[in-house]
């Protein structure tokens, strides 16, 4: 009988998330990414790197750091990277992964969480384009459907405009 899944905050530097990533996407920048923020104070957010397990298998995995949006430098939260093991793909993780950690972020007190990626997905949880509202990618060609917000705080990322500021790390892969 399998273990039951488990959702628990995982340590960046845990080897398994480098080598789940690795296995989640087609190249390894994910995990070059997670590495690299995983010696960067100031991006990590405590209980925001979070693990989906089975026993001590992990099988999802999802990590929101610290941006800053702007010349006032609000913060907000980045979602970055999410990925889910592809033998365990089509079983919910990824959603559930979200769903804590946005639960999570909200009772940090956290206002906003900004994310790249794809607008079908990331939608369903709330997340709308944020480029109409001044909040810039970092990076040139983000194509505009895919550069999401969502509200933690109502209006939070309404009071927000500007380039958003990601931690060295994401520079140096991305």
């Amino acid at each position: 009988m399998a273990e039951p899944m488990t959702i628990r905050t995982v340590a960046p530097s845990d080897p398994r998330v480098g080598e789940l990533l690795r296995a989640a996407f087609p190249t390894d920048e994910e995990a070059k990414l997670v590495s690299a923020v995983a010696v960067d104070a100031p991006a990590l957010v405590d209980g925001l790197s979070i693990g989906a397990f089975e026993g001590e298998c992990l099988l999802g995995y999802v990590l929101f750091t610290r941006v800053w949006v702007g010349p006032g430098s609000a913060q907000a939260l980045s979602l970055a990277p999410l990925g889910v093991h592809p033998e365990a793909q089509g079983r919910g993780i990824g959603r559930l992964l979200v769903l804590d950690g946005l639960r999570r972020a909200r009772n940090l007190g956290e206002c906003a969480v900004i994310v790249l990626g794809y607008p079908e997905y990331y939608t369903r949880f709330g997340f709308e384009p944020v480029g109409v509202l001044g909040i810039e990618a970092p990076w040139p060609d983000v194509p505009a459907e895919a550069w999401l917000g969502l509200d933690l705080d109502p209006g939070a990322l309404g009071r927000m405009n500007g380039v958003v500021q990601y931690a060295a790390a994401f520079n140096e892969v991305v």
